[in-house]
């Protein structure tokens, strides 16, 4: 960002930051997806997503072994705790924010089919 060594950007700067950048100047952690995974280069027959990932997890380890998981594999949550930051989120996302972004990842919402308006 230009800044100091230990400059601590607001959330409004630090997105604001990386939807300017390049998208090969991005860290990976926020990249373009799209342009991550080479999209329109590599013809995917499937893209899982870690929001429904046992479901996704379940269709991969059936196309690649003919069987489905069992309930008991599905179910098991062994992921962190729940953070309730969904409920924060409109502290944070202004309008012009939100806009900023989904111009930035217009393709990423298009082709991964990201829902645009933030959870309630």
């Amino acid at each position: 960002m230009g800044k100091s060594t230990g400059y601590d950007p607001s959330f409004e700067e630090f997105i604001t930051f990386i939807c300017r950048q390049d998208v090969h100047a991005q860290n990976n952690h926020w990249r373009v997806q799209t342009a991550d995974a080479l999209c329109g280069l590599i013809d995917y027959d499937f893209i899982g997503r870690q929001e429904q990932f046992s479901v996704d997890l379940d269709e991969v380890y059936t196309r690649i072994t003919g069987q489905q998981l069992s309930q008991a594999e599905l179910s098991e949550n062994a992921s962190p705790a729940l953070t309730g930051a969904s409920a924060q989120l409109t502290q944070f996302w202004t309008e012009p924010l939100i806009e900023l972004v989904q111009n930035k990842y217009r393709a990423d919402f298009e082709v991964l089919g990201y829902d645009r308006e933030l959870p309630s």
